[in-house]
């Protein structure tokens, strides 16, 4: 019996060691080239790395066929090809994502549209594919409103826009060819949203035998607009219990409109004066170390479950409720270029209770892009604490420190 992860990045690296755990034979597909190839440290974690166009289906399916193990799932391992991964995994007859789900977590528009027609609460919305649609989309929008790609993730070309004028501003930014990320092209095909005011919030669930379970409700904390980059995330939100059984209810909602069959889901939404409003849902885990907050406060590793759920035994999990609460917390550097570290301050976090991790991305001597989506981030620090008020004095302290110690 053998897995296949198609294109682990982010998040879905963690499925490599999550297999593993579970005794699975794990056989990697990767395009291994430019921004697509197993980092060097998973490669001692899969069986084989067979290279392949993972943004076709066609070249997943015949590269699935060459493995001599019996293959009992087809498991993407990153955002952007959860369509290939659902065409391939039908042909093969695999346990698979329904074509319409996968459409819709991977296209905001259809989405949009989809929830719309079930009377499903959206933002209001217009598709932009030309600068001629500008006019149109902002009459119906309004403003202020978000302009974001159909395809997107990581905050990747989202903005927020006050007027016609900048929104013809933004728009020819962006005219032309877009950004390459990970073999799609992003950018070419445009969304422009009613801004919704109110906290945001992440649900991470899978789809069990009776449905969407939802394991966990994450509070993200935002860096500055006109830009959407998440600087950090909390599990669990501090919700009241009628803010929960709003925000379940209306993601149960949304996965019944959307026909989500398999896996896992993250979907991240504001809490509006008239009650959650969608921003979007994935098929894939959190990313940020989403996933591993949720296993420090709820004891649920959801890598597990995402394999299980391909391979069609989704479990019962059983969360522990009030051990703890952990986050995670993004750093940056105003400056142009990262030259070094304090390692002595560091280490000085590195001592505080509930520490968990600690990462700089980037080697000293590196250009860092501006903070306007997840590339511009340095690092992150992650911690945990019996409680919510222990965490947020414990983070503050931790990324003071850090600031300090980054130059």
């Amino acid at each position: 019996m053998a897995i296949v992860i198609v294109e682990p990045s982010s998040s879905g690296l963690s499925l490599l060691p999550a297999a593993n755990r579970l005794g699975e034979t794990v056989y990697v597909l990767s395009a291994n080239t430019d921004d697509r190839n197993l980092p060097a440290s998973y490669a001692d974690k899969a069986y084989k790395v067979i290279q392949a166009e993972t943004n076709d289906a066609a070249s997943i399916v015949a590269a699935v066929k060459t493995i001599a193990d019996h293959v009992s799932a087809v498991i993407p391992g990153f955002e952007y090809v959860v369509g290939s991964v659902s065409e391939a995994s039908a042909t093969l007859g695999l346990p698979h994502l329904g074509a319409h789900a996968a459409l819709q977590t991977r296209n905001k528009y259809a989405c949009r549209q989809t929830l719309a027609s079930h009377a499903v609460r959206v933002p209001r919305f217009y598709s932009i594919n030309a600068v001629e649609d500008a006019e149109q989309a902002a009459l119906h929008v309004g403003f202020p409103a978000v302009l974001k790609p159909i395809n997107g993730c990581g905050s990747l070309f989202v903005k927020k826009v006050h007027d016609r004028s900048q929104l013809q501003r933004e728009l020819a930014l962006l005219a032309g060819d877009g950004l390459v990320d990970m073999g799609l092209r992003v950018g070419t095909e445009l969304l422009l949203e009613e801004y919704v005011q109110g906290n945001e919030y992440s649900i991470e669930g899978y789809i069990g035998p009776d449905g969407p379970n939802i394991v966990a409700v994450t509070e993200k904390i935002l860096g500055a607009e006109p830009y959407f980059v998440e600087m950090g995330h909390v599990v669990d939100a501090l919700l009241s219990p009628q803010q929960r059984q709003d925000v379940e209810r209306y993601i149960h909602a949304v996965v019944k409109a959307i026909d989500m069959n398999i896996g896992v889901f993250h979907a991240e939404l504001r809490l509006s004066n008239a009650g959650p409003v969608l921003m979007e849902i994935a098929a894939r885990l959190g990313g940020d170390k989403i996933h591993r907050l949720v296993e420090i406060t709820h004891e649920v590793s959801l890598p597990e479950v995402m394999i299980r759920c391909y391979q069609e035994r989704p479990p019962v999990h059983q969360k522990k409720s009030g051990g703890c609460v952990s986050s995670v917390g993004f750093f940056a550097l105003d400056a142009q270029q990262y030259t070094g570290i304090n390692t002595s301050i560091i280490e000085r976090v590195r001592s505080f209770n509930g520490f968990q991790e600690f990462e700089v991305y980037y080697q000293a001597g590196a250009e860092l892009p501006p903070l306007t989506d997840f590339r511009g981030r340095l690092g992150h620090v992650l911690l945990s604490a019996p409680t919510r008020d222990e965490l947020n004095a414990n983070m503050s302290e931790a990324l003071g420190l850090i600031a300090q110690a980054v130059y």
